[in-house]
């Protein structure tokens, strides 16, 4: 039971962290790109929406 609760625990985490990296991406395409550390850092981002979406995914099939 305290398995399934910590697994719980763990994909709320992520999902929480998920929709911050969200939020923080808007942000991004609201500058527009128009500075290059800006899109480096909504590229850094869009690849850990990416791995978050995925590591979701695989503790719901556990």
């Amino acid at each position: 039971m305290k398995e399934k609760c910590d697994l719980h625990t763990k994909i709320d985490t992520k999902r929480t962290e998920l929709d911050l990296l969200k939020k923080e991406l808007k942000t991004f395409e609201r500058l527009n790109y128009a500075n290059v550390p800006v899109a480096l850092e909504a590229k850094r981002v869009e690849r850990k929406i990416q791995k978050l979406t995925k590591e979701i995914a695989e503790l719901k099939e556990t």
